[in-house]
């Protein structure tokens, strides 16, 4: 096939063509998939005494501060021996802030 260009000398032009083909399957399947997994499931899941005692205790303390945020009290497991050893931390507690105060003191700024 030739072309015309005008005042030049005629020379061959060469066209190429490229068609993409792409079946409908993988978009069938794919929806298929997206439509299987966002499926919501008629069975109902199981929910840990834990769990179900954390979602109650949600329902019970939470409340809307002012300010416009949400506040709930810390859920406490129940049945916690009264005295509960905790070692020597406070003594370590006390160390570590007199070491701390006089770290400022030295350079409140680092």
């Amino acid at each position: 096939m030739s072309c015309h260009t005008g005042s030049y000398i005629d020379e061959p032009c060469y066209f190429k063509h490229c068609f993409l083909s792409k079946g409908w399957n993988t978009l069938d399947k794919t929806l298929r998939s997206f439509w299987e997994t966002e499926n919501i499931s008629e069975e109902q899941p199981i929910i840990s005494d834990e769990l179900s005692y954390c979602e109650k205790h949600f329902e019970k303390t939470h409340f809307r501060k002012p300010c416009g945020r949400y506040s709930v009290s810390l859920p406490f497991k129940e049945n916690i021996q009264e005295n509960v050893n905790l070692g020597d931390s406070r003594s370590i507690a006390s160390k570590r802030l007199d070491q701390l105060w006089r770290r400022l003191d030295r350079d409140p700024y680092n």
